[in-house]
């Protein structure tokens, strides 16, 4: 998963940098192992050094489009996108807020920069958002807005899309 902490939405704090987090196997969701005492550590490390972000922007290799969607939900569920695991797993739960807001901004965004969105009022999020999130920001208090992406976009295309969020 890759995340994009937006506090652009009217602050006077810089945006937060872009973070790459592997969430593993799904397993880490019940077997933290060290993975999961990092991103214990690095929910409070993100509020200490730069303030409890705003919103999130999380775009994972799971939640994949032909063209760039904003799951721009008013609340989110865990999404269970895998199978033969435990059934202990298929009961967490992450139910985060969405951040339609922040769906607005990203899709004026990417409107600017002349690359295609869509947006559904739908929520959602896979195993590759919540694993790290729960962990991060165990209370689901921080809104998430999850960005579909297209897995067949070349790498300046996706380059441009990097761009088109720096803001």
């Amino acid at each position: 998963m890759q995340c994009r902490m937006d506090t652009s939405i009217p602050t006077a704090r810089p945006p937060l940098p872009t973070l790459f987090l592997s969430h593993g196997s799904p397993m880490t969701a019940i077997e933290p192992r060290e993975a999961g005492a990092f991103m214990r550590q690095l929910g409070p490390a993100i509020d200490r050094s730069f303030g409890r972000p705003r919103a999130i922007l999380a775009l994972s290799a799971h939640t994949l489009a032909r063209v760039p969607v904003l799951l721009a939900g008013a609340q989110h569920h865990a999404v269970y996108d895998f199978g033969g695991f435990p059934d202990e797993l298929y009961h967490l739960r992450y139910d985060a807020p969405g951040a339609p807001a922040l769906a607005d901004r990203v899709a004026a965004l990417l409107g600017a920069a002349g690359l295609p969105v869509q947006r559904v009022d739908e929520g959602g999020l896979d195993h590759g958002i919540w694993t790290p999130l729960r962990y991060a920001y165990p209370d689901a208090d921080v809104p998430v807005l999850p960005l579909a992406f297209d897995p067949h976009a070349s790498p300046a295309q996706l380059f441009a899309l990097g761009q088109a969020l720096a803001p």
